[in-house]
């Protein structure tokens, strides 16, 4: 087992509300190859919101308080932070490309 030597608290402001679907869709397709999975990983993404009576459209970001969104969100961070800080990613593809590492 490898020893840690550090551990990162962070809290990401609004990272919930604005996961971008395209991203973690591919980084969900490099480990589930079943395509009804997708598909209803996809509607879960897309499914929207109803506040106050009125549905509007998802374009970004996870269903809130759906029991999901909570795994979708470790994905997405094991690929864009994770990976990034181990190395097991392009720098310049994160560092520029992926919403929470944006500066």
């Amino acid at each position: 087992m490898k020893k840690v030597n550090w551990i990162l608290d962070a809290d990401v402001q609004g990272f919930f509300d604005h996961l971008d679907h395209g991203h973690l869709l591919e980084f969900i397709q490099k480990r589930v190859g079943d395509p009804r999975v997708l598909r209803l990983i996809q509607k879960w993404l897309k499914a929207g919101v109803s506040e106050d009576g009125k549905w509007s459209e998802t374009k970004v970001g996870t269903p809130q308080g759906a029991v999901i969104s909570p795994l979708l969100a470790n994905i997405y961070l094991h690929y864009v932070l994770d990976q990034w800080w181990c190395g097991g990613a392009s720098d310049t593809r994160l560092g520029h490309g992926y919403g929470p590492l944006r500066g």
